[in-house]
């Protein structure tokens, strides 16, 4: 069943590790304007639902303990040894942070804090509509998009109802300003040595705090030309097209062979190459630009007989390590090529000695590059570079490139 048949308009919000919380308060508030209001009222709906859940952990043991084993992906054959209680306590204390990851736990103890149903439109599965709640009238609608993402859906949208909002934001308001009462001295070490490392990833790196596209600060003098821009601790390539009002950034070039593909996990996630010439930016860094997004993809290729090709995506993003730098793709825009990344949508990054694949064998050690292989590829845009025609090497559909460019910017409603 597609998105389509049930008429629901997607309102989008930030990747950042809130979404769920940013598509409830949008619910809720109606609002379309992501500021710093907007993400005080998610975290306090983020505080006031940990809260809840601590408080009804008893009952809510099962649905918070199965989400636990689905984000860590640990073996549930020797749950006998776990210290199970001490797993959920972790849990709510990390849920109760910005950026961390919140799902059926989340929703059950909203639906109950908030007094709403709240129903999940999701293509993954069947039925697509799966809700939480007892049927009454009052009912928020949010999207999963399948892929650790949540959006808000534009006709659920509570607007107008300031009673039923007012009432709603009291109980977020007093259950986010209730702290635990049983945090032992343990917990709050942890809790103080997690802070810490977030500080220092966040300060390493400076990109998600931006929420800007890099290249869209980089001033320039003519339609078409290339510049350097600095985000955080790295530098990245913009490219300005005509017709384009803001740059690209350009996050994989490629042109004359210089550089060699054939790299290891470790070099794919931290970047390679020089600016100047072909390089690839870093999955880390990918990663930390495209979840403060929405961003959008444009890829422009060329191939052997000098043909200029491109393709571009309404959504682009690349999750976490933790999540094997999934590749989130949105739909198919504008182009003169086949739509032949979709085959990729979803697909986690692999490479020689990290095989993420959906094949027996491993793909990236075949095609000698890293890439979201799936069994193998319809697009692989870190192929071997040959200075021949070769099918299986650099390419797009059945396209053998000589040149190739991703490029990245948040997404525009209208140029």
């Amino acid at each position: 069943m597609e998105l389509q048949d049930v008429r629901i308009k997607v309102v989008q919000v930030p990747g950042d590790g809130n979404c769920l919380f940013y598509a409830v308060v949008q619910q809720l508030s109606g609002r379309k304007i992501f500021d710093s209001e907007f993400y005080e009222e998610a975290m306090n709906l983020r505080r006031a639902t940990a809260a809840y859940l601590r408080d009804h952990k008893a009952e809510m043991k099962e649905v918070i303990l199965s989400e636990i084993i689905d984000i860590t992906n640990e073996p549930t054959d020797n749950m006998e040894n776990w210290q199970v209680d001490a797993k959920i306590d972790q849990h709510l204390i990390n849920l109760q942070k910005s950026g961390t990851w919140a799902g059926a736990e989340a929703l059950l103890a909203m639906k109950e804090m908030l007094g709403v149903n709240i129903r999940v439109y999701n293509p993954h599965y069947q039925p697509l509509e799966l809700t939480y709640g007892n049927g009454e009238d009052r009912t928020i609608e949010v999207y999963y998009n399948g892929v650790n993402h949540y959006d808000s859906v534009e006709q659920g949208v509570m607007e107008g109802n300031k009673e039923l909002l007012n009432e709603q934001r009291k109980v977020i308001e007093q259950r986010g300003m209730t702290q635990p009462e049983n945090v032992g001295k343990n917990q709050v070490i942890v809790e103080q040595e997690q802070e810490k490392k977030e500080t220092e990833t966040r300060n390493e790196t400076n990109i998600e705090q931006t929420g800007l596209e890099p290249c869209q600060e980089v001033e320039r003098t003519e339609e078409i030309y290339d510049a350097q821009s600095v985000i955080g601790n790295i530098s990245v390539f913009c490219r300005f097209i005509q017709g384009y009002k803001d740059g690209w950034t350009t996050i994989h070039q490629r042109f004359d062979g210089t550089v060699n593909f054939t790299r290891s996990w470790d070099d794919y996630r931290e970047g390679f190459g020089d600016l100047q010439g072909e390089y690839w930016l870093g999955l880390d860094n990918v990663h930390h630009i495209t979840r403060s997004g929405p961003f959008e993809l444009m890829v422009i290729m060329k191939d052997y007989n000098d043909e200029r090709m491109w393709a571009t995506y309404d959504k682009f993003a690349v999750l976490s390590e933790k999540e094997q730098y999934r590749l989130d793709l949105g739909q198919f825009s504008e182009g003169n090529v086949e739509d032949s990344l979709k085959l990729h949508n979803g697909m986690k990054f692999s490479t020689a000695d990290r095989d993420n694949d959906l094949w027996s064998g491993n793909c990236a050690e075949l095609y000698e590059s890293g890439w979201w292989f799936k069994d193998c590829h319809a697009v692989n845009l870190n192929g071997v570079y040959q200075n021949e025609t070769e099918y299986d090497k650099m390419m797009w559909g059945k396209k053998c490139l000589k040149e190739a460019q991703m490029l990245i910017r948040i997404t525009k409603s209208s140029e």
